[in-house]
């Protein structure tokens, strides 16, 4: 039911024990957030991804490309900007695909919304009903329960 989000699965991450972390609140004293540690660092050491938790290390900053000449730097940098624009397109798409089916659902609910509580107000009628009933004979004979 939940639409996943493509930019959170183009990266290709798995997020297993962030869900773990998540799942798990970390208290705020030390010793309880060290031992959840160990035990998401030995739940990472069990599965198949390479990837440490908890301290976030500082990576390398990439080098920047060297270009053999002006026109292949050129095409590099097209290219890149194609694929800024696909993006920013599939984005945009998302996002109003998004709003879109909230806004869907908002008025789905508030047509549930509205039908429960005529619903409701059914019940109050028919209880009503009977109570004026109660007196009859008929009612006397086969009372109702509820």
């Amino acid at each position: 039911m939940n639409e996943p989000n493509p930019f959170e699965q183009s990266f290709g991450t798995d997020t297993s024990a962030f869900e773990y972390i998540q799942n798990h609140k970390l208290g705020s004293d030390t010793s309880s957030y060290k031992s959840n540690v160990e035990t998401v660092c030995s739940i990472d050491s069990n599965s198949s991804s390479n990837y440490s938790i908890g301290i976030k290390k500082k990576q390398r900053k990439r080098a920047p490309k060297k270009f053999k000449s002006e026109e292949e730097r050129r095409e590099f940098l097209e290219r890149n900007r194609l694929a800024a624009l696909k993006c920013r397109q599939r984005k945009k798409q998302w996002l109003s695909n998004l709003q879109e089916r909230i806004e869907f659902l908002t008025r789905d609910n508030e047509q549930l919304e509205l039908e429960t509580n005529e619903l409701r107000q059914e019940i109050i009628n028919l209880k009503q009903l009977l109570l004026t009933h109660k007196d009859c004979p008929q009612y006397k004979q086969h009372p109702i329960s509820y």
